[in-house]
């Protein structure tokens, strides 16, 4: 049982940590409450908005594959499009996914208008606004080739990103 001043120790490669466990094993110390401690790892906001980041250079790079192969009509190439146009889909809901699954339900609490602390309701506001923003930019990925639409997603994961620092 993990009690008060009692710790966990969790064992790591060699290497990734300087710690030794009491059985000289290298190992992480997480504290006296390990579940907080992993818990708070999934709470990871820098690594969701960098898979954002990814999903969005990934639908740039579809895009470009898109648009440089639009006048061949070979079958391979009807084929390519087809798999860059899945692509390109897949991780535009990837993105819209991690907005609506992690930051609009786990990160995102609501503040009343009335909040005696005005600032916590605008930032709540600017929070939402920019998420979605940032799910209507990917929808719209979705529908367009236009590379333009891509910059103006990764504008608003940028964005996204400024808010949870």
């Amino acid at each position: 049982t993990i009690g008060q001043g009692v710790h966990m120790w969790v064992d790591v490669l060699p290497g990734l940590a300087n710690t030794r466990g009491p059985d000289g094993k290298t190992r992480i110390k997480i504290g006296s409450n390990p579940i907080k401690a992993l818990l708070k790892g999934i709470y990871d906001d820098h690594a969701r908005i960098h898979a954002m980041q990814e999903d969005a250079s990934t639908i740039a790079k579809a895009v470009k594959k898109l648009n440089a192969s639009a006048d061949k009509t070979d079958a391979q190439s009807f084929n390519q499009r087809v798999r860059w146009t899945n692509t390109k889909e897949e991780h535009a809901s990837r993105i819209i996914e991690v907005v609506s699954t992690y930051f609009l339900t786990q990160k995102l609490k609501p503040v009343k208008e009335k909040a005696k602390n005005k600032a916590a309701y605008k930032d709540y506001i600017d929070r939402l606004v920019a998420c979605h923003k940032v799910m209507r930019k990917a929808m719209k990925v979705k529908q367009t080739v236009d590379p333009a639409a891509v910059d103006k997603l990764n504008a608003a994961i940028k964005r996204l990103g400024e808010l949870y620092k």
